[in-house]
């Protein structure tokens, strides 16, 4: 019930985009897509498809997340389990991007790398398991 309550929670954050449930960062990222790419409808209705579908099961791994870092688990078991919630995400993202990759032209694939892909952060810096001791950044 807890499990449940959380993802309405997070549900109620979102707003409806083109009959979708999208967060307005993402409905804004889309529209930029289509038109910088200048997608087909074929590709648009695949690609929101694909995005949609991420971001449902991105909604739900964080609210599982919440409930997960409200409960009566130790500190380790709470990071544990935030970790690989994380690397879900983060799966989650790689194989929506690479599918959405998947359904573009080369010249569309070239665009969408250099300007419209999210870049990944050149340091991954301050993390979970940070150790300033030994970290090249902070030294």
């Amino acid at each position: 019930m807890i499990r449940f309550n959380a993802i309405l929670l997070f549900m109620s954050l979102c707003v409806i985009a083109n009959g979708q449930i999208l967060q307005a960062q993402d409905s804004t990222y889309l529209e930029r897509f289509h038109s910088e790419l200048k997608t087909t409808p074929f590709q648009k209705t695949k690609v929101d498809s694909i995005y949609t579908s991420a971001a449902v099961k991105l909604a739900g791994i964080d609210a599982e997340t919440k409930v997960i870092q409200q409960s009566d688990l130790t500190e380790e078991e709470i990071n544990s389990k935030v970790s690989q919630a994380n690397q879900q995400k983060k799966d989650i993202r790689e194989l929506r991007d690479l599918e959405i990759s998947l359904l573009l032209t080369p010249d569309q694939r070239v665009v969408y790398e250099e300007k419209i892909k999210i870049k990944k952060p050149s340091v991954l810096h301050f993390g979970m398991n940070h150790d300033r001791a030994n970290c090249n950044v902070c030294k």
